[in-house]
């Protein structure tokens, strides 16, 4: 499939260059959306890079230049007579050519591109003769002509009669058809240059203009009314003319083009001339879609029959055309068709953003022709803030006959250099002209620290492939340009599937193609239009009749669909990245905007594909190389699951079943380093096996994980063979205990732990020494005092205090901390009596919850500006505050539960430590003390960092803590010591950083350790670890070292759900990722954390209860807030706190609230509703998300901005939506979800992911029924169509039904609305509140506190080993002269 050629920059091509070839090798999609587009406005506004001019002003200077650079072509026009532009068609065509002529001569065949420059040009001119001969002495059918002229200008009537006798069947009406389509040729070929002087219209057809939504003002409403007002003439005109007869019956043309296909491979020429005559009868190039697709198929099939195939094809390709006819065709078609607009709108805004910041840009473009692309390009990078990057394009052509190949591309490069002068750009241009499969890398010089982009739009489908040549040139293809290592390659396709080497089947994929072009057509085009027929004539009906007609190599047309396409790069060492949705959103709405209601626009495994009522036509992606060393490639899953399912599809079923199967199906990773191939094969959660193959020798072997790392490492760097890499094995952390195996046992800890315990308690002194005086001096001792303290408490009544027994039980042994009261004490001592007698993991961990162990605890959080006022939304500052003011809210409120019913009198403290910044202001952040409100003995300490030059007052990033964090630690710990007067009882860290501190701490102290991660940065950037090198800006070894550490020093660790641990069946969890990897040439990690360890508890938070309880508790329900909630959700006025208003305030709200990032996916829940319209029937929409009253400075908030901005005027929501801006009143929040459930709504979470899902928490607290994403931690939050419901955040059509089937239900029995609220409201209560959060927590750090009292040794062999790794290597890394030497 081709599309309709233009330049995209000016007013046309001159006619000589429009020639034919041009349609076949450049055809009909080289049309850049020029970035004078309105859209591209959108690239001024963001980047920083960039100036903020007027896009009026830009659009004018652009028109102008564009103009210039066109007309500099145009004035060459004397010149391109003799420098047609060569195809890949013309090439082939000569080398047919020369073999006949040297195998006439006898000569061995002397390859076109290697020709001797010493031959004479008069040599040149006679072998051009020749070829010419040969060609016109050769006969076809099918053209406008029944027989082609020989050389002396006479018919060859042997030919002529031979061809009759075999095909040609149809006479009057295929005879007139051909004569009237031959005179249009020619009043297309005889246009007078006079006709340059119109050029001047035609700007506005390729250059876009301020304000335009359109590409030109031939808009597609004009075009659909021109396509009405000639049908209608057309029909008034047949109608009177009473020439044609009605057909008697519908002819199902079709299914006779199959017939007579099946008949022509079966060489059965009588029934396939008797069905061609039947088809003849039909099929018009004048009628309708149908009528004309039969047309070219049926002159395919009759030269396919007569052996006349090439001869047909080479007569179209070398036939001229008029430059004013194509820029006429190309007019209606752009107003007509999008794929063009749209692929072009992609590929620039993808090299635009990604040459931002760049020095060196080197473009390799294959295909470049004239090079109209570029222009515009090299125009906006003229304009960038930080000046302009030297640009080197490197055009690639097919070779031109005679003894100049290359010299059209020359002159290309000589018209951009002229461009670049203009604008100030500095540039070099390298032309290379010659067969694809014969290049190499050094052809194509490329220099260091240059950003390289490879651009191959729609010209990679003509190459040949494994059918034609056993070294594939696709292949090659591919792999040369895997070889040039580019920062970004851009490849667009044909899909098509009729490239079969079987006759019949590719020629029925062929028609099904075909005929969708020509539905196009006939659904945007008048019919009689000329350009139309020209469009139709010279470019599909001539592919059409190539695919019918020839084979072998002379069948050029040769398209794969894109998942083909997919798997060849795959193959070669290329991974996909993923294209920017903002584009391809923009992209979409354009076309529903502009262009007719069945074309699409759609995302498909990272394509951007296109199409026309279903059926897609051509996709584009963007690639890159896997790893930076050409022949090796690490492949992640989702790249061998892509691979796989091609094969599946291409080799049968059968392959989808089986053990190789489930390999690759449990494979997360595969290291290619030829001839070898080595699989991380996960079985389940936190079981891994590696499997080595020698593809050469056929081995086939299980190899350890350091044997897979090493393999890693030599993907990544080659100099790493042999080398002595230091490796870390963290199994000893554990000691002696052995681990749990099952899935089961991961995130419960705790309850392995207490079966160890149960086991090993009261054996010995130490296991007894708490709430135990002198008197007990072992477990017999123990039980006699117990046994007496019982019979004693049997004589009290159930309430006495502790008070009137403290003696007595002093006397017997017992010291504080066993009960206030005496149903306390005996219930206490009766518990212990049991485990004594019969030791039981379940009676010791209620007892162990009961033991006073916690008292005084320290909560870390360095990073961000922690304070209660006016911080959130500042940088690294966010919903970690909110966790941690909630966290110890409660806890406080639980130690000081506990202290009372022990009996104690000891007053707890809790301390958040964090930064000091004396220069926040308008904040507290530089306060040193600060209670926490709502509570009585917790505080915020901040303390500075510093270094020998004294404080560091302002904020830092957290990705720069690192030098500062020892130090910080050691300052801590004096605070600490000042406030408590003695050492805390538990630290609980936050975060890579505040976990690290932590570690410090506890280590230092000799306290029981909580670690919290939250995320680690590890698995938010795939290979981060083996390319850590590339992301050192994030210092990410030092994160990755910070973790390690603080994950195997702390006593336990608290996640909220089971996906952070473990993952799930097909991902691999946050904590799992940590089990082994490897940062090349700094260590490699073969056990750096087991997800069954017994440290890894599961412990989810909550909502507050004090703001977010049930909408049904009347007596709590802030009334005073209504007004304030109805005004905010249904104001007539709009502002920025609120825009768009609702017009029926009686239907049910849709309710979503989070921050305005592509990962919370606000404007994919946005367009999911705007294109359900159902759902628009049935409820109003409310979202709360991004501050529309200030103006963001994050990039990805901006790109959402303008996003929602376009969906509410694609889908015209406004009357059914409101957008709010960022509620940052917690009380009012909590009122507002409550409201939302009084008038039956429901809230939906539509994340990509979310690794917990604090607002599905709130939201159900409320009551109301909640739709959540299945990706993270909400899939473990609600069970799905009990308590919530999942949805697919990548199957957005889906979900929206799920929304209109539960509304609609609500509707039928509204007794489901509150069997789900309910459900959601049980599911909470069970285990998603603060309260049992911090019953939990305190339960825990008991647990894992007495474990660590009783368990010295094993923990000091532990430490003794991080020690020396900690000394040896973190140190080392976060030194601050380190830091300055490798960033600043």
């Amino acid at each position: 499939m081709n599309f309709i050629p233009s330049n995209g920059y000016g007013y046309g091509y001159p006619e000589e260059i429009m020639q034919n070839d041009l349609f076949q090798n450049y055809g009909f999609v080289h049309n850049p959306i020029t970035l004078n587009d309105p859209n591209y406005s959108f690239f001024y506004e963001n980047s920083s890079l960039y100036p903020n001019e007027e896009t009026s002003e830009l659009t004018q200077d652009f028109s102008d230049d564009c103009l210039k650079f066109i007309n500099d072509i145009l004035m060459e026009e004397d010149n391109l007579d003799d420098h047609r532009p060569a195809t890949l068609q013309d090439y082939h065509a000569l080398q047919v050519t020369e073999k006949a002529l040297y195998d006439a001569l006898g000569e061995t065949v002397q390859p076109f591109s290697e020709l001797s420059p010493s031959r004479s040009s008069e040599d040149s001119g006679d072998l051009s003769r020749i070829i010419s001969s040969q060609w016109r002495n050769k006969t076809y059918v099918g053209t406008s002509r029944d027989v082609v002229e020989s050389s002396n200008g006479k018919n060859d009537a042997k030919e002529e009669e031979k061809s009759e006798n075999l095909v040609n069947v149809a006479k009057g009406r295929k005879n007139t058809e051909r004569e009237m389509l031959e005179e249009r040729s020619s009043k297309q070929i005889a246009a007078s240059n006079d006709e340059y002087v119109e050029m001047k219209n035609f700007d506005d057809i390729l250059i876009c203009e301020e304000g335009k939504d359109d590409i030109s003002p031939y808009t597609r409403k004009n075009a659909v009314h021109e396509v009405e007002e000639r049908l209608k003439k057309d029909r008034r005109r047949k109608s009177g003319r009473g020439k044609r007869k009605p057909k008697e019956k519908v002819v199902d043309l079709r299914n006779l083009l199959i017939e007579c296909a099946q008949a022509v491979t079966s060489a059965d020429l009588v029934n396939a001339n008797d069905v061609l005559k039947q088809i003849r009868q039909h099929a018009s190039a004048y009628g309708d879609s149908a009528e004309r697709v039969a047309y070219y198929f049926a002159n395919g099939l009759e030269a396919r029959m007569a052996g006349t195939g090439s001869d047909l094809y080479r007569d179209f390709v070398g036939k001229p055309i008029s430059s004013v006819q194509i820029l006429k065709g190309y007019q209606l078609y752009v107003s007509a068709v999008p794929f063009q607009r749209t692929t072009y709108y992609l590929a620039n805004q993808t090299i635009a953003k990604l040459a931002a910041k760049s020095a060196k840009v080197h473009i390799i473009d294959f295909g470049i022709f004239f090079g109209f692309q570029w222009p515009g390009l090299i125009q906006l990078l003229s304009r960038r803030r930080i000046g302009p990057p030297r640009v080197r394009i490197t055009g690639v052509d097919y070779p031109m006959s005679g003894f100049k190949p290359a010299q059209k591309t020359q002159e290309t490069g000589k018209r951009l250099a002229g461009y670049c002068q203009r604008f100030g750009v500095p540039f070099e241009f390298n032309a290379i002209a010659q067969m694809w499969n014969t290049l190499t890398p050094e052809d194509f010089k490329l220099e260091k620290d240059e950003l390289v982009i490879v651009s191959c739009l729609y010209q990679s489908g003509k190459l040949a492939d494994e059918g034609i040549d056993v070294d594939s040139p696709r292949d090659y293809f591919l792999k040369l340009i895997r070889k040039l290592n580019p920062d970004m390659f851009i490849h667009g396709v044909v899909n098509g599937t009729f490239n079969a080497p079987f006759f019949t089947t590719r020629f029925r994929e062929a028609l099904y193609h075909y005929s969708a072009l020509f539905d196009v057509f006939e659904a945007t085009m008048p019919r009689e239009n000329e350009e139309r027929l020209l469009i139709e004539q010279l470019l599909y009906g001539k592919d059409a009749m190539n695919i019918v007609a020839c084979e072998g190599s002379e069948r050029i047309e040769r398209p794969e669909s894109f998942k083909q396409w997919q798997m060849r790069h795959h193959r070669v060492g290329f991974m996909q990245v993923g294209l920017d949705q903002d584009v391809v959103h923009r992209a979409r709405a354009m076309v529903k905007a502009n262009y007719h209601k069945d074309f699409m626009v759609d995302l498909d495994r990272n394509w951007m594909v296109q199409g026309w009522k279903g059926r897609i036509l051509s996709a584009v992606s963007c690639w890159k190389p896997a790893v930076e060393t050409h022949g090796k490639t690490i492949l992640q899953r989702q790249q061998l699951l892509a691979d796989f399912e091609t094969v599946i599809k291409e080799e049968g079923v059968k392959l989808a079943d089986g053990a190789f199967a489930e390999v690759i199906r449990s494979t997360q990773e595969a290291v290619v380093l030829s001839p070898w191939i080595a699989l991380a094969v996960r079985q389940r959660p936190g079981v891994w096996n590696y499997i080595f193959f020698d593809s050469k020798k056929l081995i086939l072997k299980e190899v350890t994980v350091s044997e897979f790392l090493k393999l890693k490492e030599m993907v990544v760097e080659e100099s790493m063979d042999g080398k002595f890499v230091l490796e870390l094995d963290f199994k000893p952390s554990v000691g002696s205990t052995s681990l749990p195996s099952l899935s089961k046992s991961i995130g419960n800890g705790a309850e392995y732990l207490n079966r160890m315990l149960s086991a090993k308690m009261f054996h010995d002194k130490e296991s007894m020494s708490l709430m135990l005086n002198d008197k007990v001096q072992n477990p017999k001792d123990l039980q006699s005092a117990l046994q007496k303290a019982q019979e004693y408490l049997q004589t009290l009544s159930l309430m006495t205090p502790y008070s009137d027994m403290v003696h007595k039980l002093q006397q017997l042994g017992l010291e504080r901390g066993w009960g206030d009261n005496a149903q306390r004490l005996s219930a206490m001592i009766s518990l212990l009596l049991e485990l004594l007698d019969a030791p039981d993991p379940e009676n010791l961990g209620k007892f162990l919850a009961r033991i006073p162990l916690v008292f005084n605890v320290v909560i870390m959080s360095p990073h961000g500006y922690f304070a209660q006022d006016n911080v959130l939304g500042y940088p690294d500052t966010g919903g970690q505050v909110v966790y941690i003011l909630d966290q110890v809210r409660v806890l406080e409120a639980e130690l000081l539960r506990r202290i009372k019913e022990q009996g104690l009198d000891i007053v707890p403290r809790i301390l958040i430590v964090t930064r000091l910044l004396p220069d926040a202001v308008g904040t507290t952040c530089g306060q040193r003390l600060e209670r926490v409100t709502g509570t009585k003995y917790s505080d915020i300490i901040r303390v500075p960092f510093r270094n020998e030059k004294g404080i560091l007052r302002r904020w830092i990033s957290r990705f720069q803590v690192w030098p500062y964090l020892e130090t910080f630690s050691e300052d801590v710990a004096s605070e600490l010591f000042k406030e408590f007067q003695t050492k805390p009882d538990l630290i609980i860290g936050n975060y890579c950083d505040g976990n690290i501190v932590a570690s410090l701490l506890a280590h230092k102290l000799g306290v029981t350790q909580c670690t919290i991660a939250h995320a680690l940065e590890k698995t938010k950037y795939p290979n981060s670890d083996v390319y850590w090198k590339k992301f050192e800006k994030y210092h990410f070894s030092c994160q990755f070292t910070a973790d390690l550490i603080a994950m195997n020093l702390t006593d336990f660790i608290i996640t909220s759900t089971f996906q952070e641990i473990a993952g799930n069946k097909d991902t691999v969890g946050q904590y799992e990722s940590h089990m082994a990897f490897t940062l090349p040439g700094l260590y490699r990690v073969v056990n750096g954390i087991d997800v069954f360890d017994p440290k890894f508890n599961i412990v989810s938070p909550g909502a507050d209860m004090s703001v977010y309880f049930p909408y049904t508790e009347k007596h709590r329900r802030l009334t005073h807030l209504l007004p304030e909630i109805e005004e905010l959700l249904f104001s007539p006025v709009e502002n920025k706190e609120h825009l768009c208003v609702l017009k029926d305030w009686n239907k049910p709200i849709i309710f979503s609230m989070a921050r305005l990032d592509k990962v919370k996916n606000m404007t994919g829940l946005v367009e999911w509703y705007g294109k359900n319209k159902r759902l628009r029937q049935l409820v109003n929409l409310v979202v709360v998300a991004g501050d529309r009253r200030k103006e963001s400075k994050d990039i990805e908030e901006q790109s959402e901005l303008k996003k929602m901005y376009e969906l509410i005027e694609t889908y015209d929501l406004n009357g059914q939506f409101r957008w709010i801006s960022a509620q940052m009143d917690r009380t009012r929040n909590g009122e507002l979800y409550r409201y939302i459930a009084d008038i039956k709504g429901a809230f939906v979470q539509p994340a990509f992911y979310e690794a917990f899902g604090l607002t599905v928490v709130e939201a159900m607290t409320s009551g109301l029924p909640t739709f959540a994403t299945s990706n993270g931690g909400p899939a473990e939050i609600i069970v799905n169509g009990k308590s919530g419901f999942h949805i697919d955040p990548y199957q957005g059509d889906i979900a929206a039904q799920q929304l209109v089937h539960f509304f609609e239900k609500c509707q039928t029995d509204p007794a489901h609305w509150e069997t789900i609220s309910k459900g959601g409201l049980q599911r909470i209560n069970e285990k998603y509140t603060w309260q049992i959060y911090s019953e939990q927590l305190l339960t825990l750090a008991g647990v894992y506190g007495f474990w660590k009292h009783v368990s010295k040794p094993d923990k000091n062999m532990t430490n003794r080993y991080i020690e020396m790794f900690m000394a040896l290597g973190y140190n080392k890394l976060v030194s601050l002269r380190s830091f300055i030497k490798k960033n600043y």
